[in-house]
């Protein structure tokens, strides 16, 4: 495959490098960078810039057939953003052909509570465009959500073509502090690749802990709700995810599930007789607070005076309460309060 590089460097010094922008989340907390320019032949490259609070990124180059190797900077097109040294790799054809990044993403998948990283990426490539294709993405071990790809012109004319492929997803319920990703070569062309720059970010980073009605992003991360496009977390709190009637604050609140339509604070059955003692079942859940659901009455729903006749430690699934002391009016109410545990 070294054919492909012959005469590629003949007006290349007047060939100026188009740049891809950086995402709009540039800067927020918990992105990270990491930019490729292979200065030399290393099969185990270092990042040239590294922006990362988690720690370094770990690259390995993986030659797949007719690969020809690392081709020295003099024959090279123009560096990138202006760096001097840049070499490419020729991959070869892949899968076998490809170039690994492990990236730290954060610091927090060994604290209690952690549910996973949600990472937005955006992971550019610059290769050559003639005879040679485009590399492919993946994220090993995960799926690419909202995947979008584009390709735009790096620099050169004619046999002189570098192309960016530009790639944006996001990967959901990343359980590692790292993720490792995978440039793969064309399997029937191969590739050549000039530059990688990688920035990630955990989506959530930013997230408050709580919403404005008190439930724990944590407790909806839990349950796979997350804002959609057009809102925050705070919409989602008040949105009914399994259409049970309960928005997903109140289903925090009564410790049901807010994706069961069959796990909402119910009453389900009820025993009331004057001489007798009340009986009452519930359906109710852990996932919340802590704190005992309470059992309150009155005589009249027109002029309702409720009073606590009984507490009861929640349970999931069916609960059940047992009043102390028998009926006296004909007529008796009864509700299933589910208190916060700062009430």
């Amino acid at each position: 495959m070294s054919i492909l590089l012959v005469g590629l460097y003949s007006s290349v010094d007047a060939l100026a490098y188009t740049p891809v922008l950086p995402p709009a989340w540039e800067g927020d907390v918990g992105q990270v960078r990491h930019l490729y320019l292979f200065p030399d032949d290393g099969m185990v490259p270092s990042a040239d810039e590294s922006d990362n609070p988690f720690g370094a990124a770990v690259a390995a180059v993986l030659l797949g057939d007719l690969s020809t190797g690392w081709q020295d900077p003099n024959a090279d097109p123009p560096e990138t953003y202006g760096e001097p040294g840049s070499g490419a790799w020729d991959l070869g054809k892949g899968p076998a052909g490809e170039i690994r990044v492990t990236v730290p993403i954060g610091n927090v998948s060994s604290v209690t509570g952690f549910t996973g990283y949600n990472v937005d990426i955006q992971v550019n490539v610059v290769g050559y465009g003639v005879i040679v294709e485009l590399p492919s993405l993946s994220a090993e071990g995960y799926s690419l959500s909202n995947l979008t790809q584009t390709d735009s012109l790096a620099y050169g004319s004619g046999f002189d073509i570098w192309n960016n492929r530009t790639w944006t997803a996001l990967v959901t319920n990343v359980m590692a502090d790292q993720i490792t990703f995978i440039i793969a070569a064309d399997s029937n062309w191969g590739s050549v690749i000039d530059t990688i720059e990688i920035y990630a970010r955990d989506a959530d980073a930013q997230s408050p802990l709580k919403t404005v009605m008190d439930t724990p992003v944590a407790w909806l991360q839990s349950f796979g709700i997350g804002p959609e496009a057009g809102n925050d977390w705070d919409a989602r709190d008040v949105y009914d995810s399994d259409s049970d009637g309960m928005l997903n604050w109140q289903e925090y609140v009564a410790g049901t599930k807010p994706r069961n339509s069959q796990s909402l604070l119910k009453i389900v059955k009820i025993r009331a007789e004057i001489g007798e003692l009340p009986y009452l079942e519930w359906i109710g859940g852990t996932s919340g607070p802590s704190a005992p659901y309470i059992i309150e009455s009155t005589s009249s729903l027109s002029d309702p005076d409720w009073q606590p006749v009984g507490t009861r430690a929640r349970i999931e699934g069916t609960n059940d309460w047992s009043g102390g002391q028998a009926l006296t009016n004909a007529i008796q109410f009864f509700q299933v309060i589910a208190p916060r545990d700062t009430l």
